[in-house]
């Protein structure tokens, strides 16, 4: 919303992407910042293909943090989706799958973490 030479957003959350500059001509319609909920990320993964058998929608997963792992208690997550696209990574030659993971974070949790994700 536009008001009084300010931009202000209908949501509430955390910036975490702002895609112009002060002073730069916008036009209706221009994405102007990218803004995240608080308390609810995903996670995307690249699963094998040879674990796709095991892995649904719906699973639950436990999601550590790299900075705080072997001290800290995983976090509960949900696998959400599985891409039916496959990539290869090239200094492997692995099949893999995009799959994500949602989760409920805390104040400890920010954006680009890494994790490792744990599969029952």
């Amino acid at each position: 919303v536009y008001e009084d030479g300010k931009v202000r957003s209908t949501a509430a959350g955390v910036i975490a992407e702002v895609k112009v500059k002060a002073g730069q001509q916008i036009s209706q319609n221009d994405v102007l910042m990218t803004v995240y909920q608080p308390g609810s990320y995903q996670i995307s993964m690249q699963i094998p293909e040879d674990m796709l058998s095991t892995v649904q929608a719906g699973d639950p997963c436990s999601i550590y943090f790299n900075w705080n792992e072997g001290q800290g208690k995983p976090f509960p997550g949900t696998i959400t989706e599985i891409s039916y696209m496959s990539s290869t990574a090239e200094d492997e030659g692995e099949t893999t799958y995009t799959a994500y993971a949602s989760f409920q974070a805390d104040e400890t949790v920010r954006l680009g973490m890494t994790v490792t994700v744990v599969l029952p």
